[in-house]
Formats: structure tokens, sequence, C-alpha cells
């Protein structure tokens, strides 16, 4: 669409173009023309106002012409927006460009492993192959004897239970009686004998016991609070003893007979708590006035308690 200004018009006559000016009445553009030939390049003319107008439709290109000399800046007036123009060819292809740095990253960590997939159905069973050749071989050499194998373990041993004794055998008949022997010699009266006692309660430590009590003494003396007697003659005797420790004695104390200050073999005996322990034996005296005691060895004090009224006893006899 065009627009006039007070319906006058001019031309410039250094480029052939018209300017129309209009007075404000709205015409109606008719279809553009062919192009005319390129005038000669006139003189610069006076700057006019600048003022835009619509943008018409695009007419063809037309030839080139010189470029003119710049007029002056005129008035700007910008109108609105024309229509997009049609897209313009592609151009060509720019150059590559160089290629990037390549910069491999650190290996990540490796994955957890995932759970193990449920088993597969099991394959068809295959065609069963043909029989093979049955060849037998010459039988080989025997071989070595191989080593004895190692000794079982010994089986159980298990002894059945002893059989019911049996009946008693029938009394055999009594055997003839036997001639009468010859009469002994008449014996000699026992002249050296003593009985000695303890009753009440002591405690001895490794020392002697001592006797305190006297039932019978002939040939022979005691000293009661040692216990110790003494033997005038020399002689073969008989002697009995015992004692009965009631509570401090150990597995290592023991009870003892000694003659002349010395132990007499074979009449050690150990002591035991609320245990009357006895001996007996035969003795010889090599001296007059031979000592004999009953000894306690220990290595603590040993109480010793009536048993039956009596704690100790010493009996000697002399038989020969």
């Amino acid at each position: 669409m065009s627009y006039f200004f007070n319906n006058r018009c001019c031309r410039n006559r250094d480029n052939d173009r018209f300017i129309f000016v209009s007075s404000g009445v709205t015409s109606i553009t008719g279809p553009t023309g062919p192009a005319g030939p390129v005038g000669a390049t006139g003189a610069t003319g006076p700057t006019g106002p600048s003022i835009t107008g619509p943008t018409g439709p695009m007419g063809p290109m037309g030839p080139i012409g010189p470029t003119g000399a710049t007029g002056a800046t005129g008035l700007s007036v910008i109108g609105p927006t024309g229509p997009t123009g049609a897209t313009g060819p592609t151009g060509a292809t720019g150059v590559t460009g160089p290629t990037g740095l390549s910069i491999t990253g650190a290996t990540g960590a490796t994955g957890a492993t995932g759970p193990t997939g449920p088993t597969g159905p099991t394959g068809a069973t295959g065609a069963t192959g043909p029989i093979g050749l049955s060849i037998t071989g010459a039988t080989g050499p025997t071989g070595p004897t191989g080593a004895t194998g190692v000794t079982g373990a010994t089986g159980l041993s298990i002894t059945g239970p002893t059989g019911a004794t049996g009946p008693t055998g029938a009394t055999g008949a009594t055997g003839a009686t036997g001639a009468t022997g010859a009469t002994g010699a008449t014996g000699g009266v026992v002249s050296n004998f003593g009985s000695f006692y303890s009753t009440a309660e002591q405690s001895v430590n490794n020392t002697t016991f001592p006797l305190p009590n006297t039932i019978v003494a002939s040939g022979m003396t005691i000293v009661p609070a040692t216990g110790v007697v003494t033997l005038p003659d020399v002689g073969t005797y008989r002697v009995d003893y015992g004692v009965y420790a009631a509570s401090g004695s150990t597995a290592a104390d023991r009870v003892a007979l000694y003659l002349n200050g010395s132990e007499i073999l074979g009449t050690s005996r150990g002591l035991e708590n609320n245990t009357m322990i006895n001996g007996s034996a035969i003795i010889q005296t090599a001296a007059a006035n031979s000592t004999l005691n009953i000894q306690i060895i220990s290595s603590n004090a040993v109480t010793f308690l009536d048993d039956d009224g009596i704690n100790g006893y010493l009996v000697i006899s002399r038989i020969a």
C-alpha cells in the first residue's frame, strides 16, 4: 500500500526516481512494471525529508548501477516490518575444524556381581553311541606282594560274669587218729615282764610316747613321763604296742619301737586319725640295761585320745 502527501510529486533527475507526497488519501498500488534501463548517475540533489513508508512487495532484482555519492542523512522514520523474505540458498559446507582433545577418564570401580541366574533346563539325552570292540588282552604278570597293613586296634575284652559257686562236696571220711607225741620239757618261769598304758589326752610332737600307768612290772623299770623302759637282763623279748591318734596326723606321720635310741626295723606303722594302730615284734638285747620305748615320728603335734579307755599301750615279755 502506498501513501501520498499534498498530491504533489517531483522527479529526481539524477536517478530518475519519483517521490510521491500523499495528501493522506490511500491509493491502490497496481502491478509492478518491468524494470527500465539504468540511467546515468545524476548530480547529488539536496537532501529531502526521509520518510519511510510501508515496505512494498519485493520486485525483481535489476542490474546493479554504479554507486552514487553519499547523500546527507535524512530523517529516519521506521515503518512497520515487512514480511520475511524467502530463504536464501544453503551456503557451502565450512572447513572441518581440528579434532578435539580425547581425554579418557579413570576407569570406574567394578560393580557388584549380580545374582546367579536360575539353572537352565537339562538338555535332551544324546543318542547311544555304537558298541565298541571288546578285546581282552593277555593276563599280565602277578604284581609284588603289598606291604603288611597296620595292625588293627585291639578289640574289646569283656569278661563275662563269674558263674555261681557249685554245691559243697560231701564230707570225707574221718582219718585215723595219729600216735601221741612225746612229752615236752617243762617250761621255765617268766621273770621279766611288764604292761604299761595311757588314758589321758596328750599331744606328742616327734618324741617318745608317755605311758603314765603300769599294770604290772617284773625285772624291768619305766619312766612314766617319757614311756622309756629299762631292761636289766640280756635276752629275747616279745613286745606288743599300739596308739590311738585322734587328730593332727598326716600321711607321713608314723609310730615305731626304739631300742637304745634307734628305730627297730620292721616296727614302723603309719598313723591314721581316729584309728588304733597296733604292732608286735620279737627283739633281742645285746647289753644289760638296754632301753625300749614307743616313738612318735611326726612333723607336727599329734593329739591322742582314749579308745575304749586307753590311747596307747606297751606289753613286754622275756621269752628267752
